[in-house]
């Protein structure tokens, strides 16, 4: 169990200063299926009082990662989903995701809703009947988070109460 304390500033023209105890437990459990097949889940829980109304909020998340890397093979695959529920942006859960080489993401989630995202990687430098000079490698990650819209405004298309977010990032890596 971890613990977090943050001061709070300003509020209206009076100045309060307290302390806000974040109180979070994590249960995470990998397993290996295979040589090539990896699991990966994870449960959050975290809660921490509420000065204005005397009550405590909570936060929750739970994702399972899914990793296929075949042993001389010249691509692997990960794939996470996962399941949120926060009180409010006070409670909000992080989970770190995997990403592109070179780059990190840790996101904040925050009301009710679920992501998942694919990663895929492809070496073409590991391919037998492909003969090239340098080492070319791919790297794909498409996310997309859905979220209950809060405020229904302006126009939602065909899911009025759902928010839709996705993410695209491709790189290429040439090793000369």
């Amino acid at each position: 169990m971890r613990q977090n304390q943050r001061i709070l500033g300003t509020v209206g023209t009076r100045e309060e200063v307290g302390a806000i105890v974040r109180k979070q437990i994590r249960f995470q459990l990998d397993y290996n299926i295979t040589k090539e097949w990896r699991f990966r889940t994870r449960f959050d829980l975290n809660w921490l009082p509420d000065n204005n109304r005397k009550e405590v909020q909570n936060g929750f998340s739970a994702f399972t990662d899914i990793f296929f890397m075949p042993q001389r093979s010249f691509a692997d695959l990960t794939m996470r989903v996962q399941l949120f529920e926060t009180d409010s942006y006070e409670s909000r859960v992080f989970a770190f995701e995997n990403d592109l080489l070179y780059s990190n993401s840790i996101p904040a989630f925050s009301g009710q809703g679920f992501r998942w995202y694919l990663l895929g990687r492809l070496d073409l430098s590991k391919i037998n009947h492909i003969k090239i000079k340098n080492n070319i490698s791919f790297f794909l990650k498409f996310a997309q988070t859905v979220e209950r819209n809060q405020d229904n405004d302006g126009f939602a298309g065909d899911f009025p109460n759902l928010l839709i977010t996705s993410d695209l990032k491709f790189q290429i890596l040439v090793r000369f």
